[in-house]
Formats: C-alpha cells, structure tokens, sequence
C-alpha cells in the first residue's frame, strides 16, 4: 500500500495535508496561511509531474511524507486523534481551507515553485541559496521575531573533538586536520541567517 498512487479532490488533499502539518488549535489565519502554501506546493509538483521534469516520484506528482508534504485521509487523521476530533478541529481546518479555496502563491506573475514553510527559524530565516541549491528572490533571510515558545529557538548540538576529527578525516582522505583546538579553528564566514557557513581548522 505504501508505494500505491492514490487519486484524490484537489482540495480535499489540501485540507487533509493542513490538518497533517499543523495543529488544528492554531489560529484560523495561520491555518489559512498554510492552506495557500499547501495548495501552491502542490500545484508546482503537478505541473513539474505533467511536464515531464520530475523523476523523483514515477507514480505520482507528489508523494505523502515530509519529502513532499505529509498527508493523512480523514479518516487516518480520525483514527489518529478519536472521534471528538472531527467536529473540533477538522471543521476549523475545512472552513479555513474553503476560505482561501483556490488560492496561489505568485511572484512577478510566476506560481511559486518552492513555497517551503517549517516549524520554526530560531528566530532568523536563511537566504535558499545557503541551504539548498537554488537561489529563490522570495526565500531570502528575514526576522522571525514570533517563536517565543518555539522548538528550535535554544537548540545546542555538542560534538567530542574526537569524532569531529575522524568525520573530517574519513571525509578528507587527502589531508589530515591534527588535533582540533580552540586555536587552529577559525570560523570564515557566516549566512545572512547568523548560522556558520564556512569553517577552516
């Protein structure tokens, strides 16, 4: 069943995706926000499928995982969260939905290719070029003062100097790093994000 194709009404899968990728106790415009950029998603994946330039997914346009954007039926999504959820929530996403039914994301006339959107920033977005291979006019470094309460927002990663050095050293078979000191590390450069983009050690 995994790898099966599956038809679906366009607009129900946006309210389906919605309801998926965000909780249904978020506000009525965020939910709306998310509907238009689930919708946008979609429709570039389907014209890429119907012109013929994407190979990632033979069956289909758009696939139901993270790797495209996470769907869940209306009945996965009751058995996921009991029958009390239906009338709560999936009404607040439906009518949230049909409020922007139709609506697309364009820039400069052109239907937006890659309206990416995630949980958090840790309170400053990145250019696209510095995370993917493209560089998208609208994906540029802005400001995300409103993530108080966010996931990502203090997130430390602590790494042994050791395993630092063999990762390098597997990865860089031609040169060899010595022993990495607070001395011989030197960040290069950084995003427009703040996050290090270049290190030399």
């Amino acid at each position: 069943e995994e790898n099966r194709s599956k038809k679906v009404d366009f607009e129900e899968y946006v309210c389906s995706v919605v309801a998926s990728e965000m909780p249904a106790s978020f506000e009525a415009e965020a939910l709306k926000a998310q509907s238009v950029a689930v919708r946008t998603y979609a429709m570039a994946r389907l014209q890429k499928f119907y012109e013929m330039e994407d190979a990632e997914h033979p069956e289909a346009a758009i696939c139901n995982t993270t790797h495209c954007q996470v769907y869940k039926s209306k009945r996965q999504l009751l058995k996921l969260h009991g029958e009390d959820w239906d009338k709560s929530c999936w009404d607040k996403v439906e009518e949230a939905c049909t409020a922007t039914k139709g609506e697309l994301l364009y820039y400069n006339g052109e239907l937006v290719t890659e309206p990416l959107f995630f949980s958090s920033s840790g309170g400053q977005t990145e250019n696209s070029e510095d995370v993917f291979s493209g560089a998208y006019p609208y994906l540029v470094s802005v400001v995300s003062p409103y993530e108080e309460g966010a996931t990502h927002k203090n997130e430390e990663r602590t790494f042994e100097v050791g395993n630092v050095e063999a990762i390098i050293n597997n990865r860089y078979t031609d040169r060899t790093t010595g022993v990495i000191t607070q001395e011989n590390t030197k960040i290069l450069s950084r995003t427009a994000g703040g996050r290090v983009k270049e290190i030399k050690l």
